[in-house]
């Protein structure tokens, strides 16, 4: 009778690690998904910065347009433009995940 409750415990333990080795399997992969993720974040980031600078640089340009001629021309790019950036911004306030709590 002492064996067979040796032998349940070792079996109990062998299953007790077979599911530590899955959940550690199971971390190490949530563990990547967050590293790409973030690493995703940081490229986006990137991204709308520069085209941020783009737009910015094409508003002067045609803001610099209005004050020397074709004003209607100039206006109706610059509009385009405005138009574009708020897009720009509203896309970046939607997909911006809340910052999570501290603990």
């Amino acid at each position: 009778m002492g064996r067979e409750k040796f032998r349940d415990n070792g079996q109990k333990l062998d299953h007790i690690i077979e599911h530590l080795h899955r959940i550690d399997e199971r971390l190490c992969k949530m563990a990547q998904v967050v590293d790409d993720l973030v690493a995703q974040v940081a490229k986006q980031k990137t991204v709308l910065a520069s085209v941020k600078e783009l737009l910015q640089k094409l508003f002067a340009i045609v803001q610099a347009g209005i004050s020397t001629g074709d004003l209607a021309k100039a206006q109706a790019a610059l509009d385009d433009l405005k138009a574009q950036d708020d897009e720009i911004a509203q896309a970046v306030i939607d997909n911006t995940p809340p910052t999570p709590p501290t603990p």
